[in-house]
């Protein structure tokens, strides 16, 4: 607990590296950060319910890497865990002109939000 916050980690998949997910929890609210990871089942439980899921999205679909999650990752684990709104983060230059959050879109029907420099999103 950091003041009226809990913060817990969890489990994370980072080729076959130390990896931790962070979920915090505050005012009724919470906020899941996935790392680095592959989807899981754990990870799937662990964001259960939660309000915004800021989930790493480093590799298009057609070019998945061990230890990194891909839109469709993204959105069938969102779509389980029965997140709110999912935040994409850590997206490599190899997605070109292709739109994650499009294709996250395909299998999650919440709010998908792209990162980029100076957003600020409230839970």
């Amino acid at each position: 607990d950091i003041g009226d916050m809990l913060i817990t980690a969890g489990p994370a998949k980072h080729r076959g590296r130390p990896a931790l997910s962070y979920r915090i929890e505050t005012a009724g609210k919470s906020l899941v950060y996935t790392g680095d990871t592959s989807r899981s089942e754990m990870l799937d439980m662990f964001a259960s319910g939660a309000d915004l899921l800021v989930s790493e999205c480093s590799f298009p679909d057609d070019s998945p890497s061990e230890g990194h999650m891909t839109p469709a990752m993204v959105g069938e684990m969102a779509a389980v865990a029965g997140v709110r709104e999912v935040l994409l983060v850590h997206m490599y230059p190899v997605f070109g002109e292709t739109d994650p959050a499009a294709e996250v879109r395909r299998r999650f029907r919440g709010g998908v939000t792209t990162g980029r420099d100076g957003l600020v999103v409230e839970v």
